[in-house]
């Protein structure tokens, strides 16, 4: 599995393979692998070739030998130093509010109009909002979740030179690649949210430096960082529906003391 905008490096060996063989690299994933829509994996023949190898005779020598190939040791963790936690949220719709039985029937509640009552007035006659609006981040604490618009105040606002972990707890049902400018980090752990091991836990793919992952819904995503390089940044969902839709707030990196919202 890999995100929109992940990178991966990849060994591969063509040892022993003729001249001229051709080898062709094949994405066989389904277009929606966490439901939504029908599992349908790409065509072999068409949409799913990525990239073609030809094996050529007068090639240079190999890249790099393999064995030499060593992963940096994961950024240690400072004793006290800050657990950041933020969330991605889904807004749901601000006008329609409906009311489901215990049948599972959901039926429209045309009493509730739109307006500055609407969350009110939609819970006192049983009913939910009805229909995503906008996928956002947000903050976290004591396990409540504020959603944050683009146009907020900076919430995240590590000092330069400090490491961080952060901690993503998905309260969506999507998965979002998320991406932190101008840093890169090491992916500590995945946990379920209110407790529990993840059943996806980390990839063997996700031990050396990244700077976007894969928070998957209903999970605690943890990532260290150092953030070492000052200025004002953001960090955001790679999905460019969701990165271009809110889905992105800004990020400021600074010395102790300097105001980041005076520099928007």
């Amino acid at each position: 599995m890999i995100g929109s905008a992940e990178r991966a490096d990849v060994i591969t060996d063509f040892t022993g393979l003729p001249a001229g063989t051709r080898v062709r690299m094949i994405n066989t994933a389904p277009d929606a692998p966490f439901g939504g829509f029908p599992s349908i994996p790409s065509d072999p023949g068409t949409t799913g070739q990525v990239m073609e190898f030809v094996l050529d005779p007068n090639a240079g020598p190999v890249f790099s030998d393999p064995t030499s190939l060593v992963l940096t040791d994961m950024i240690p963790l400072i004793p006290n130093a800050p657990i950041r936690e933020v969330s991605l949220n889904e807004e749901e719709s601000q006008i329609v509010c409906v009311n489901v039985n215990p049948n599972g029937v959901i039926r429209q509640n045309k009493a509730v109009l739109p307006g500055p009552n609407f969350l009110s007035d939609c819970t006192a006659v049983g009913g939910v909002p009805f229909a995503p609006k906008a996928a956002v981040l947000g903050t976290m604490m004591g396990g409540i979740s504020t959603p944050q618009l683009w146009t907020n105040p900076i919430t995240e606002n590590p000092a330069v030179g400090t490491t961080e972990e952060w901690a993503i707890s998905n309260l969506t049902v999507d998965s979002h690649p998320i991406h932190l400018h101008l840093v890169k980090f090491h992916v500590v752990s995945r946990e379920l949210i209110g407790g529990g091991l993840s059943p996806i836990g980390l990839h063997p793919w996700e031990d050396g430096w990244k700077d976007t992952v894969i928070a998957y819904p209903g999970e605690v995503t943890r990532i260290r960082a150092t953030f070492d390089v000052a200025g004002l940044y953001v960090w955001h969902c790679h999905i460019l529906e969701h990165e271009d839709n809110e889905m992105t707030r800004p990020m400021c990196v600074s010395t102790i003391g300097v105001d980041c919202q005076a520099q928007l």
